[in-house]
């Protein structure tokens, strides 16, 4: 016995693109927030376009604010301007729920480098750690920043740069990121724990004077 099967066709692309669009005029925030997204994935569309649908809903939906960011660093659908970027880039951070999301993590990570560097904003050291901390706090070894954001935390930590010097917490930052071959994270390691020897080593005050150069303790910062 024969069993007719009903296939359902999928939609064309035509009618599915005029639902998104006939959604983008609705005073839904959420659904014009999806028509953007829908056309930004798709090729050979009106940027200008999307780049209205993010701003109509950067207030209310933390994600359009990173879109937006990113349009206006790279200069799509709109005149580049980093420091538009920065804004819209601080304005997701500011507005996003889930901190443990790859996007966040990311975006924590850029605002930090364009702090640092002065980058859409003027140079911001203290900025910039606070951002890193933000993004160490949540980044795992499995993601692209995590290496890159402890080295730069033990750095700040090692020369008291955006907060105050602690060398214990720049070395566990170290630490952490030399695990990942981060090569700048393990020379900083190998000189702080070279430095600790020549500190830790015998003190000048307890040869005498006289003592010949042969009885002089070495202190050799490689040794």
């Amino acid at each position: 016995m024969e069993t007719n099967v009903v296939t359902k066709q999928a939609q064309p692309i035509d009618e599915i693109n005029l639902s998104y669009r006939l959604a983008a005029v609705t005073a839904d925030m959420k659904l014009i927030y999806h028509c953007a997204r829908h056309f930004h994935q798709q090729v050979n569309t009106d940027i200008t376009e999307i780049v209205s649908w993010y701003q109509q809903t950067c207030d209310s939906i933390a994600e359009a604010n990173y879109y937006l960011g990113c349009m206006y660093i790279a200069g799509s659908g709109c005149v580049r301007d980093d420091t538009e970027g920065y804004r819209y880039l601080s304005g997701y951070v500011g507005k996003a729920s889930q901190h443990d999301d790859p996007l966040y993590i990311n975006t924590t990570y850029r605002l930090a480098r364009m702090a640092q560097e002065g980058y859409g904003t003027p140079a911001n050291i203290e900025m910039a750690f606070k951002f890193y901390t933000a993004c160490a706090t949540y980044a795992r070894p499995e993601h692209e920043e995590y290496a890159e954001t402890q080295y730069q935390l033990g750095y700040h930590y090692q020369r008291g740069e955006g907060t105050a010097a602690n060398p214990a917490l720049a070395r566990q930052y170290y630490q952490r990121t030399a695990g990942q071959q981060h090569q700048l994270a393990q020379v900083s390691l190998s000189f702080s724990y070279s430095v600790e020897r020549f500190f830790t080593r015998n003190q000048p005050d307890t040869v005498p004077s006289d003592a010949s150069p042969a009885q002089q303790p070495s202190y050799c910062i490689i040794c």
